[in-house]
Protein backbone atom coordinates (compact mmCIF):
# COMPACT_ATOMS: atom_id res chain seq x y z
CA UNK A 1 0.00 0.00 0.00
CA UNK A 2 1.35 3.26 -0.98
CA UNK A 3 2.34 5.50 1.92
CA UNK A 4 -0.35 8.12 2.61
CA UNK A 5 2.63 11.02 2.10
CA UNK A 6 2.68 9.91 -1.32
CA UNK A 7 -0.98 11.89 -1.97
CA UNK A 8 -0.14 14.86 -0.18
CA UNK A 9 1.94 17.13 -1.78
CA UNK A 10 3.36 20.25 -0.47
CA UNK A 11 1.68 22.46 -2.61
CA UNK A 12 -1.60 20.60 -1.62
CA UNK A 13 -0.75 20.89 2.11
CA UNK A 14 0.22 24.42 1.66
CA UNK A 15 -3.12 24.62 -0.07
CA UNK A 16 -5.42 23.68 2.93
CA UNK A 17 -3.26 25.32 4.77
CA UNK A 18 -4.46 28.66 3.58
CA UNK A 19 -8.30 27.41 4.09
CA UNK A 20 -7.25 26.73 7.51
CA UNK A 21 -7.64 23.46 7.22
CA UNK A 22 -4.06 21.53 9.03
CA UNK A 23 -3.01 18.48 8.03
CA UNK A 24 -0.38 16.23 9.82
CA UNK A 25 -0.09 13.72 7.06
CA UNK A 26 2.06 11.11 9.51
CA UNK A 27 -0.98 11.84 11.86
CA UNK A 28 -4.02 10.94 9.50
CA UNK A 29 -1.96 7.79 8.35
CA UNK A 30 -1.30 6.28 11.84
CA UNK A 31 -4.88 7.05 13.01
CA UNK A 32 -5.77 5.10 9.71
CA UNK A 33 -3.18 2.02 10.78
CA UNK A 34 -5.10 2.42 14.39
CA UNK A 35 -8.10 1.88 13.09
CA UNK A 36 -7.13 -0.89 10.80
CA UNK A 37 -5.63 -2.47 13.67
CA UNK A 38 -9.05 -2.18 15.61
CA UNK A 39 -11.11 -3.81 13.05
CA UNK A 40 -8.63 -6.56 12.66
CA UNK A 41 -8.78 -7.21 16.50
CA UNK A 42 -12.58 -7.25 16.66
CA UNK A 43 -13.06 -9.27 13.99
CA UNK A 44 -10.58 -11.51 15.29
CA UNK A 45 -12.41 -11.57 18.72
CA UNK A 46 -15.65 -11.97 17.09
CA UNK A 47 -14.19 -15.13 14.77
CA UNK A 48 -12.61 -16.53 18.36
CA UNK A 49 -15.80 -16.26 20.48
CA UNK A 50 -17.70 -18.14 17.40
CA UNK A 51 -15.64 -20.89 16.99
CA UNK A 52 -15.97 -21.07 21.44
CA UNK A 53 -19.32 -20.73 21.16
CA UNK A 54 -19.60 -24.13 18.61
CA UNK A 55 -17.19 -25.89 20.48
CA UNK A 56 -19.46 -25.67 23.45
CA UNK A 57 -22.75 -26.51 21.83
CA UNK A 58 -21.00 -29.59 20.35
CA UNK A 59 -20.80 -30.77 24.36
CA UNK A 60 -22.16 -34.12 25.37
CA UNK A 61 -25.25 -34.18 27.58
CA UNK A 62 -26.97 -36.73 29.56
CA UNK A 63 -30.62 -36.66 28.96
CA UNK A 64 -32.77 -33.28 30.49
CA UNK A 65 -29.68 -31.12 31.39
CA UNK A 66 -30.72 -27.79 30.22
CA UNK A 67 -27.54 -26.25 28.84
CA UNK A 68 -28.20 -22.86 29.54
CA UNK A 69 -28.06 -22.83 33.07
CA UNK A 70 -26.49 -20.55 35.38
CA UNK A 71 -25.75 -19.79 38.80
CA UNK A 72 -28.76 -17.58 39.52
CA UNK A 73 -30.90 -20.37 38.61
CA UNK A 74 -29.62 -22.70 41.30
CA UNK A 75 -32.09 -22.15 44.04
CA UNK A 76 -30.91 -22.53 47.77
CA UNK A 77 -32.80 -23.89 50.42
CA UNK A 78 -29.81 -24.29 53.02
CA UNK A 79 -26.72 -23.73 54.56
CA UNK A 80 -25.21 -26.71 52.30
CA UNK A 81 -26.14 -25.89 49.13
CA UNK A 82 -25.21 -22.24 49.78
CA UNK A 83 -21.84 -23.87 50.66
CA UNK A 84 -21.41 -26.03 47.66
CA UNK A 85 -22.45 -22.64 45.49
CA UNK A 86 -20.28 -20.24 46.80
CA UNK A 87 -17.05 -23.39 46.18
CA UNK A 88 -18.14 -23.74 42.88
CA UNK A 89 -18.26 -19.72 42.48
CA UNK A 90 -14.75 -19.59 44.10
CA UNK A 91 -13.53 -21.89 41.45
CA UNK A 92 -14.67 -20.03 38.34
CA UNK A 93 -13.11 -16.93 39.68
CA UNK A 94 -10.10 -18.57 39.68
CA UNK A 95 -10.14 -20.29 36.34
CA UNK A 96 -11.69 -16.75 34.85
CA UNK A 97 -8.27 -15.72 36.59
CA UNK A 98 -5.63 -17.84 34.89
CA UNK A 99 -5.56 -21.17 37.04
CA UNK A 100 -5.15 -24.24 35.35
CA UNK A 101 -6.08 -27.23 37.85
CA UNK A 102 -7.86 -30.71 38.30
CA UNK A 103 -10.90 -29.86 40.44
CA UNK A 104 -13.39 -32.60 41.35
CA UNK A 105 -17.03 -32.49 42.41
CA UNK A 106 -18.22 -35.73 44.43
CA UNK A 107 -20.90 -37.05 46.39
CA UNK A 108 -24.55 -38.62 46.16
CA UNK A 109 -26.30 -38.07 43.22
CA UNK A 110 -29.40 -35.68 42.69
CA UNK A 111 -27.02 -32.65 44.89
CA UNK A 112 -26.65 -30.58 42.07
CA UNK A 113 -23.01 -31.23 40.44
CA UNK A 114 -23.73 -31.39 37.27
CA UNK A 115 -25.92 -28.04 37.30
CA UNK A 116 -23.17 -25.78 38.58
CA UNK A 117 -20.63 -27.20 36.17
CA UNK A 118 -22.85 -26.32 33.54
CA UNK A 119 -23.18 -22.75 34.79
CA UNK A 120 -19.72 -22.71 35.52
CA UNK A 121 -18.96 -23.44 32.04
CA UNK A 122 -21.75 -20.82 30.76
CA UNK A 123 -19.91 -18.26 32.94
CA UNK A 124 -16.54 -18.95 31.40
CA UNK A 125 -17.48 -19.76 27.88
CA UNK A 126 -17.16 -16.30 26.29
CA UNK A 127 -13.29 -16.19 27.61
CA UNK A 128 -12.15 -19.78 27.03
CA UNK A 129 -13.12 -22.68 25.15
CA UNK A 130 -15.35 -24.77 27.30
CA UNK A 131 -17.03 -28.45 26.40
CA UNK A 132 -18.66 -30.64 28.58
CA UNK A 133 -19.17 -34.45 28.04
CA UNK A 134 -20.83 -37.02 29.71
CA UNK A 135 -18.60 -40.00 30.06
CA UNK A 136 -20.88 -42.80 29.76
CA UNK A 137 -22.79 -41.25 26.71
CA UNK A 138 -19.24 -40.89 24.98
CA UNK A 139 -18.09 -44.27 25.70
CA UNK A 140 -21.50 -45.89 24.33
CA UNK A 141 -20.94 -43.23 21.46
CA UNK A 142 -17.02 -45.11 21.04
CA UNK A 143 -18.80 -48.41 20.35
CA UNK A 144 -20.94 -47.21 17.33
CA UNK A 145 -18.18 -46.94 14.83
CA UNK A 146 -19.86 -48.75 12.33
CA UNK A 147 -22.12 -45.35 12.16
CA UNK A 148 -20.28 -42.85 10.32
CA UNK A 149 -22.20 -39.74 11.78
CA UNK A 150 -21.07 -41.41 15.07
CA UNK A 151 -17.73 -41.72 14.34
CA UNK A 152 -17.23 -38.51 13.04
CA UNK A 153 -18.94 -37.09 16.14
CA UNK A 154 -16.25 -39.16 18.58
CA UNK A 155 -13.77 -38.12 16.22
CA UNK A 156 -14.66 -34.43 16.84
CA UNK A 157 -15.32 -34.72 20.54
CA UNK A 158 -12.27 -36.77 21.35
CA UNK A 159 -9.81 -34.12 19.74
CA UNK A 160 -11.99 -31.05 21.73
CA UNK A 161 -11.55 -33.24 25.09
CA UNK A 162 -7.57 -33.47 24.69
CA UNK A 163 -7.64 -29.59 23.74
CA UNK A 164 -10.34 -27.42 25.15
CA UNK A 165 -8.92 -24.77 27.69
CA UNK A 166 -11.94 -25.90 30.22
CA UNK A 167 -13.14 -29.54 30.31
CA UNK A 168 -16.00 -31.05 32.22
CA UNK A 169 -16.08 -34.82 32.73
CA UNK A 170 -19.50 -35.49 34.02
CA UNK A 171 -20.71 -38.86 36.27
CA UNK A 172 -17.46 -40.44 35.80
CA UNK A 173 -17.82 -43.66 37.11
CA UNK A 174 -21.01 -44.38 35.97
CA UNK A 175 -19.95 -45.81 32.59
CA UNK A 176 -18.66 -49.03 34.59
CA UNK A 177 -21.50 -49.15 36.59
CA UNK A 178 -23.70 -51.00 33.73
CA UNK A 179 -20.89 -53.14 32.44
CA UNK A 180 -20.56 -57.18 34.49
CA UNK A 181 -17.63 -56.40 36.40
CA UNK A 182 -15.11 -53.26 37.27
CA UNK A 183 -12.58 -55.11 35.64
CA UNK A 184 -14.31 -55.69 32.74
CA UNK A 185 -15.17 -51.81 32.22
CA UNK A 186 -11.34 -50.47 32.77
CA UNK A 187 -9.91 -52.54 30.21
CA UNK A 188 -11.91 -49.99 26.99
CA UNK A 189 -13.04 -47.45 29.67
CA UNK A 190 -9.26 -46.38 31.00
CA UNK A 191 -7.54 -46.39 27.72
CA UNK A 192 -9.54 -43.87 26.24
CA UNK A 193 -9.44 -41.86 29.96
CA UNK A 194 -6.16 -42.20 30.38
CA UNK A 195 -5.41 -40.86 26.74
CA UNK A 196 -7.39 -37.64 27.53
CA UNK A 197 -5.74 -37.50 30.64
CA UNK A 198 -2.63 -37.50 29.03
CA UNK A 199 -3.21 -34.13 27.05
CA UNK A 200 -4.43 -32.12 29.87
CA UNK A 201 -1.81 -31.56 32.49
CA UNK A 202 -1.24 -27.96 31.26
CA UNK A 203 -5.28 -27.38 31.13
CA UNK A 204 -8.09 -27.42 33.18
CA UNK A 205 -10.22 -30.21 33.65
CA UNK A 206 -13.42 -30.85 35.81
CA UNK A 207 -14.85 -34.12 37.15
CA UNK A 208 -18.04 -34.65 38.66
CA UNK A 209 -19.04 -38.60 39.98
CA UNK A 210 -21.24 -39.81 42.34
CA UNK A 211 -18.34 -42.05 43.67
CA UNK A 212 -15.51 -41.47 46.20
CA UNK A 213 -12.36 -42.04 45.48
CA UNK A 214 -11.50 -45.34 47.00
CA UNK A 215 -14.64 -46.57 44.73
CA UNK A 216 -13.12 -45.23 41.84
CA UNK A 217 -9.75 -46.97 42.81
CA UNK A 218 -11.74 -49.84 42.65
CA UNK A 219 -13.30 -49.50 39.32
CA UNK A 220 -10.15 -47.89 37.56
CA UNK A 221 -6.10 -48.78 37.64
CA UNK A 222 -5.34 -46.15 40.74
CA UNK A 223 -2.64 -44.56 38.31
CA UNK A 224 -5.25 -43.34 36.27
CA UNK A 225 -7.15 -42.05 39.38
CA UNK A 226 -4.30 -40.50 39.98
CA UNK A 227 -3.67 -39.25 36.35
CA UNK A 228 -6.91 -37.84 36.30
CA UNK A 229 -7.99 -36.30 39.62
CA UNK A 230 -4.61 -36.14 41.25
CA UNK A 231 -5.31 -32.31 43.06
CA UNK A 232 -5.02 -30.16 45.99
CA UNK A 233 -7.32 -30.15 48.57
CA UNK A 234 -8.95 -27.12 47.74
CA UNK A 235 -9.51 -28.29 44.43
CA UNK A 236 -12.49 -30.28 45.64
CA UNK A 237 -15.65 -30.09 46.72
CA UNK A 238 -18.14 -32.79 48.67
CA UNK A 239 -22.02 -32.23 47.74
CA UNK A 240 -23.90 -33.78 50.90
CA UNK A 241 -26.63 -31.36 50.98
CA UNK A 242 -30.22 -32.78 50.35
CA UNK A 243 -31.44 -33.93 46.86
CA UNK A 244 -31.68 -30.86 44.73
CA UNK A 245 -33.64 -32.89 42.13
CA UNK A 246 -36.45 -33.32 44.52
CA UNK A 247 -36.52 -29.88 46.39
CA UNK A 248 -37.13 -28.40 42.89
CA UNK A 249 -40.34 -30.50 42.52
Amino acid sequence: MQNFNNFLDKKMIEHLRKKGIHIDPNSVEQDRDKRMHDADLKATRAYMKNNRNIIFNNSLFGNGEDINKCFDDFNVTDDKQNSELEQVISITKRIENGEKHKFIFYGKPGTGKTMLAISLLNKLKDKYSCLFVDIARFIELTKNFNDERAKLQVNSLYKAMRNVDVLVIDDLGSESSMQRSASEASTYNQRILFNIAQSRDDKTTIITTNNTGAELKRIYNPKLVSKLMYTASNNVISFNSSDYRLLKN
